[in-house]
């Protein structure tokens, strides 16, 4: 199967008349804090708070999405488990924290994701950190699976069947030449749920009632035929706009899809839209692979492009906050340890 990185698999299931922002981090992926240092270049976070972000509060960002301890757990089975289930994580967060490429830095690009790039200040943050923080949660492959807002079922091209609604009308059920894909018309990308209904010729997820057409809270409303779409844009990094009719705000025009450094920001091109992903002061856009962007942060003495993870009994070696960092697995869950196939990650 081809690798078509970072295109769009499918568009989220509000109506094409309300323009909303397709979702679409991935087709088809493959999948091969800082605290008093062992040695002169090696920080082990063993004695790291657990309930502290790698960079909690560094120069007044504030928390990132995770504390080091849950990243190692989520990345940990975003490596482990089927494809299909981070090809989900993909679609669901809409953030690249996974290349598609087998590489050595796996892991480290995972954890920069999830513990140093994204703070208060972007769009939708709170929402994007609470998403993550129930995802952390899961236990294993199936749980996180249940978890995710949208969900590939099989990898395999499944035709022209198109997108139709679930027999349960719970789900939209889209069929492409990226996979089979279900997506929930529930909370957090649908916040008030939904019944998945057909409006000419396009499932998407109505709740009932008509109120007055609104964007507030990055959350927009529609009315449709008696009922409304009610969707939260935040979650997919977008604001949310009232002009000419309630829907998810684009960014700035760009062409094909995929990820590029927009500055010193890394930016990705969606449906022909840019989402901004803001690197912290100090840091510049970097990446070591099509798939694979990072924010390198000035004085580091690695990156996730530069390091390569290895085991260390039950410990990952990695690169965290711009220095060889250390994380147990087996204080990540218990039963757990470092595996290095088909990429360095704890699992059990």
């Amino acid at each position: 199967m081809s690798r078509r990185l970072f295109a769009v698999a499918l568009v989220l299931a509000v109506p094409s008349a309300a323009t909303a922002v397709g979702a679409g981090l991935g087709a088809c992926a493959a999948f091969d804090d800082i605290v008093l240092p062992t040695d002169a270049s090696v920080a082990d976070v063993l004695d790291a708070p657990d309930d502290a972000p790698l960079d909690s509060g560094e120069g007044g960002l504030g928390p990132s999405y995770l504390t080091t301890s849950q990243a190692a757990h989520l990345c940990g089975l975003l490596l482990d488990c089927p494809t299909n289930v981070a090809e989900g994580y993909l679609l669901s967060s809409q953030m690249p924290a996974i290349a598609f490429e087998p590489n050595k830095g796996a892991f480290s690009l995972c954890m920069h994701w999830l513990t140093e790039v994204l703070h208060a200040g972007h769009i939708g943050f709170e929402k994007q950190r609470a998403l993550q923080q129930t995802l952390a949660g899961a236990t294993d492959c199936a749980g996180l699976q249940a978890l995710l807002p949208i969900e590939q079922l099989d990898a395999s091209p499944c035709g022209t069947a198109g997108t139709v609604c679930s027999l349960d009308q719970a789900k939209i059920v889209r069929c492409s030449d990226a996979g089979l894909f279900v997506e929930h018309c529930r909370a957090p990308f649908y916040p008030e749920g939904g019944t998945c209904t057909t409006v000419a010729g396009s499932p998407t997820c109505l709740v009932d009632g008509c109120p007055a057409p609104q964007c507030a809270g990055g959350i927009f409303g529609l009315c449709i035929v008696n009922k409304s779409v009610v969707f939260d844009c935040s979650l997919v990094h977008r604001d949310c706009t009232s002009t000419p009719s309630p829907q998810c705000a684009t960014g700035a025009t760009c062409g094909g899809s995929g990820l590029s450094c927009q500055g010193a920001n890394i930016a990705a091109c969606v449906l022909g839209s840019s989402i901004v992903f803001e690197c912290p002061p100090a840091s510049i856009c970097s990446s070591f692979s099509p798939s694979a962007f990072f924010c390198a942060k000035a004085g580091a003495t690695c990156t996730p492009g530069t390091v390569t993870d290895r085991c260390d009994g039950t410990q990952i070696v990695y690169c965290g906050g711009g220095i060889e960092s250390r994380v147990d697995c087996a204080r990540v869950q218990s039963g757990w340890t470092c595996k290095n196939t088909p990429s360095v990650h704890c699992a059990p």
